[in-house]
């Protein structure tokens, strides 16, 4: 995850690559004027063969669309990632940088440009499940900065335990 050390004056929400249904979690997301608004930050460099889905998945949240911004980072890709998003989803936002910045100096110039007070980050090999916001905002309130949720492996769905750490920076890593 990015780390900055520019000041943000509001609660940055982790990755994710699904949100597994909590079947014993019994809070409901608040009426839809009253859901925060978010803004979902997908990092891209030349990962065109991962943004339908990851693009789809998005639009398909359980969220009022007015209630969520996605903007797409270009991290200078040359495989056609920013025409084929322009031309697919054009409610989505390109930011298009003109040299690959990595993955922090990527997040943080989606951030910047943010409309919305929550800011979700997302890579471009990421699915969401429909109620991922839902459930994310729902934990948000008083001091908490920072929420997530479970992991799974893309292909296989399994919860991703012992093969990646996470650190509460958000830096990640292997076995």
């Amino acid at each position: 995850m990015p780390v900055s050390t520019r000041k943000y004056s509001r609660p940055l929400l982790t990755k994710t690559l699904r949100c597994e249904e909590d079947k014993n979690d019994t809070a409901e997301a608040t009426l839809e004027n009253e859901l925060q608004r978010v803004s979902v930050v997908v990092l891209n460099y030349n990962g065109k063969h991962f943004l339908k889905n990851c693009l789809e998945s998005l639009h398909g949240l359980d969220y009022p669309s007015a209630s969520v911004e996605v903007i797409l980072v270009d991290n200078a890709s040359t495989d056609g990632s920013v025409e084929f998003v322009r031309s697919n989803f054009p409610s989505v936002r390109v930011v298009r940088n003109s040299r690959n910045l990595g993955v922090s100096s990527g997040y943080n110039s989606g951030a910047r440009t943010a409309k919305f007070d929550y800011v979700l980050f997302l890579n471009n090999d990421t699915e969401v499940h429909p109620q991922l916001l839902k459930r994310l905002v729902t934990k948000i309130g008083g001091q908490v900065a920072c929420v997530g949720c479970t992991v799974l492996d893309f292909y296989t769905k399994d919860v991703q335990v012992g093969k990646t750490w996470y650190h509460i920076l958000g830096f990640a890593g292997g076995k």
